[in-house]
């Protein structure tokens, strides 16, 4: 078996380049949504079988505020892609936060003196 700091090395690295294969991002979410026009007399008045759609629409926050706008599909289809990318971003991020943070305590353990572990150490894990 291979040394651990090696695997935790090839680990890293291999996020590395899941991040250069990441394209363009956007936060948010994108739904299809189908809904009814509120006139009575229209089809849509029977239920939800009938209602108008479907209807793409990719939703941010910007200081603290919803934003809503309204895609065609082809919009939508890319967007949707952005969108996507932006979750896997945050994925592969948050995984070299972890060994990140597991390979600068082993690094803090073995130049510390009393070799015991900090309170901010144990509280990341």
């Amino acid at each position: 078996m291979s040394n651990p700091q090696t695997q935790i090395t090839a680990r890293y690295n291999r996020l590395r380049r899941c991040l250069a294969k990441i394209g363009f991002v956007c936060k948010g979410s994108m739904i299809r949504r189908y809904m009814p026009c509120g006139q009575p007399r229209c089809r849509c008045a029977r239920g939800s079988d009938y209602w108008h759609g479907p209807y793409y629409q990719w939703t941010w926050k910007v200081k603290g505020k919803t934003v809503t706008v309204r895609l065609t599909r082809e919009e939508a289809t890319l967007m949707g892609s952005y969108v996507r990318n932006d979750r896997q971003l945050r994925r592969v991020v948050a995984q070299m936060r972890v060994i990140s943070l597991r390979v600068v305590q082993a690094q803090i353990k073995a130049v510390s003196r009393q070799g015991k572990p900090r309170k901010w150490m144990q509280a990341g894990t």
